[in-house]
């Protein structure tokens, strides 16, 4: 029987031992996690700004009144803003204390006002009087 205790004893030690080394790991995963979903956001964005410039493309050949509606899911807290003729996304990653700004031409005027996404968004495009507006729900 003291035999049986001492193996399960040992399977215990072992076991905590295991358990230490996956712990000081965790920060490493945690932070390369972190850096994953960051970059997985960047590409995202660039793809959505191409997106944008498409829509505004299209938008300004079609008629008055024409509609677009672009639907987003970003992983991370994205700012969006019209600048000009300039359509700019910046996400920012609190954990890693980052944030990247992609900057795109258009070749029409866009009408955003400043916006804040951390969740699925969908952003209506509209042509009125020559330009494009953007509305959000």
């Amino acid at each position: 029987m003291k035999e049986k205790s001492q193996v399960s004893l040992e399977y215990l030690v072992v076991f905590s031992a295991f358990l230490s080394v996956l712990l000081l790991f965790l920060p490493l995963y945690s932070n390369l996690y972190n850096i994953a979903l960051f970059a997985l956001d960047v590409k995202q964005a660039k793809t959505f700004s191409q997106d944008i410039d498409f829509a505004v493309r299209e938008l300004t050949v079609l008629a008055e009144g024409s509609e677009k509606t672009l639907t987003i899911k970003p992983l991370l807290e994205w700012q969006i803003e019209s600048k000009a003729n300039q359509f700019h996304v910046t996400i920012k990653s609190k954990e890693l204390e980052r944030e990247e700004t992609i900057k795109t031409s258009l070749n029409s005027t866009l009408i955003l006002y400043p916006i804040t996404i951390n969740k699925e968004t969908s952003l209506q495009l509209k042509k009125e009087k020559g330009m494009v507006s953007v509305k959000h729900y």
